[in-house]
């Protein structure tokens, strides 16, 4: 038998996070041709030292193991040593040990992996690759399991800027040329996925890339004890790129959510969403910019708590129901019957004409407004009425609520109808003059005390609030 093979390969011109990606590649495809060549065991050894001068993750990348000969392919067995630079010392998720193992076959038209077990920490995945060159472009199969995948240390907090962001939606173009380059059919399930704030239980997820158009036929999982279902595709293949979202969530918890749960905020109030949209760009503000669709979310019977809504404070919308709440300053608890969110969005615009709607043990709260998504501008107005046969006359009630600025810097204040009426046209509280204009009066004088605002949201009460 030959002796083995190591050999140590340095490339100072790329960041760690490319040089992860060429050891692996040379250890899956350079040397297994070196050990059919030699027809022996090979036990290599790579080393990418990255440039110092680049920000990235790694400082040092790694890598030992074994490939044996078999039949038509080899069994690999791979150790990675992945050292983080000084920066990302405390958080990056792959430091330390990783592995790679599987079978490697040579097909007449490509190759497959299978049997391939990858573990990073205490994450592992497994599952059969394989990989055709007959065609116009590769074509991939895939077919991947992995148990509870804890992608939060991927995402760190970043500290807090001295100067917010001006946009929320990026003008950066997104990579849809890639999926012109292969065709694929993938299938993926999970025991769960953790992201920052949220957590996806047994996922299911199936797609498929045909020239240049990406269907995703199914993504389910578990969010909050709630029910999530989605498909959607890409159309990437004509001159603007086409997106487009169908989803649906049925009895989610809210208190369940990692931000809710960490302050114990919220009980009860399933959620039901349901969101359905189309748009066109080739970036996150150029989709936005055009979608089509709509948004409907139904929130049941639940409790809310004052003080540990306040900590919420990128929650807008919960801040406005805060400020309307007469007994916030002494009650920290509010029994929430129903809310309702309701957007119609056209070319850009998202329109809520009284379809913003919330009823607690106390009050009635009835509001509208437009967002567009385009400039990010929102102008958004809550009007509260005691509910019938309840009594406010010893607590001062607001008369509006009003949310207005862009999605990344928002404001919420207090207001009355004349004032907003009078500043309406000037550019910190107008979106669009009339529309916002109209949604103000249709909240006047009000008769929605006795009526269920949430049904008038989801236009189920045939007689909404006169408009004067």
């Amino acid at each position: 038998m030959p002796p083995a093979k190591s050999f140590t390969a340095r490339v100072p011109a790329f960041p760690g996070t490319i040089a992860l990606i060429l050891v692996v590649i040379a250890c899956l495809f350079l040397l297994p041709l070196a050990n059919r060549a030699h027809d022996a065991a090979l036990i290599p050894t790579l080393e990418a030292m990255p440039d110092g001068d680049l920000p990235d993750w790694f400082s040092r990348v790694a890598a030992a193991g074994t490939a044996a000969s078999r039949q038509g392919g080899m069994r690999f067995d791979l150790s990675f040593d992945l050292a983080p630079d000084d920066g990302h010392a405390d958080n990056l998720p792959l430091a330390g040990p990783a592995s790679l193992t599987g079978d490697l076959a040579f097909t007449a038209d490509g190759y497959s992996l299978s049997s391939v077990v990858v573990k990073l920490g205490d994450m592992e995945i497994s599952g059969d690759i394989a990989v055709s060159l007959a065609g116009v472009r590769p074509a991939l199969t895939a077919s991947l399991h992995s148990g509870r995948l804890d992608l939060s240390g991927f995402f760190p907090e970043d500290e807090a800027e001295e100067r917010p962001a001006e946009k929320v939606f990026s003008a950066e173009p997104l990579p849809f040329e890639l999926l012109k380059t292969l065709d694929a059919d993938l299938s993926y399930t999970a025991d769960g996925v953790i992201f920052p704030g949220v957590i996806f239980d047994d996922l299911r997820f199936t797609a498929k890339v045909v020239d240049g158009r990406l269907e995703i036929e199914t993504l389910s999982a578990i969010v909050a004890n709630g029910q999530l279902v989605m498909s959607g595709g890409i159309l990437a293949g004509q001159e603007v790129p086409q997106v487009r979202v169908d989803l649906e969530v049925r009895g989610l918890e809210p208190g369940l959510l990692p931000d809710f749960r960490e302050i114990n905020a919220t009980e009860g109030s399933l959620t039901d969403i349901r969101f359905n949209a189309e748009g066109f760009g080739r970036s996150v503000a150029a989709i936005m910019g055009s979608l089509n669709g709509s948004l409907l979310a139904v929130t049941g019977e639940g409790k809310h708590l004052v003080k540990q809504i306040d900590q919420l404070g990128s929650d807008f919308v919960l801040q406005a129901l805060n400020l309307i709440n007469p007994f916030r300053k002494t009650v920290n608890e509010t029994q929430i019957m129903c809310v309702v969110i309701r957007f119609d969005i056209r070319d850009g615009v998202a329109t809520s004409d009284q379809g913003l709607a919330a009823q607690t043990q106390q009050l009635n709260i009835l509001g509208g407004g437009v967002i567009d998504l385009k400039t990010e501008q929102l102008d958004i107005v809550f009007h509260p009425e005691a509910r019938s046969g309840i009594s406010l006359s010893k607590i001062s009630l607001v008369e509006l609520v009003h949310i207005y600025g862009t999605l990344a810097n928002q404001e919420v204040r207090e207001d009355t109808q004349n004032a907003l009426l009078r500043g309406i046209g000037t550019a910190s509280t107008s979106l669009i003059t009339g529309g916002v204009a109209y949604l103000v009066r249709s909240l006047f004088p009000g008769g929605f005390s006795k009526k269920d605002p949430c049904k008038v949201a989801l236009r189920e009460d045939e007689s909404p609030p006169d408009i004067p």
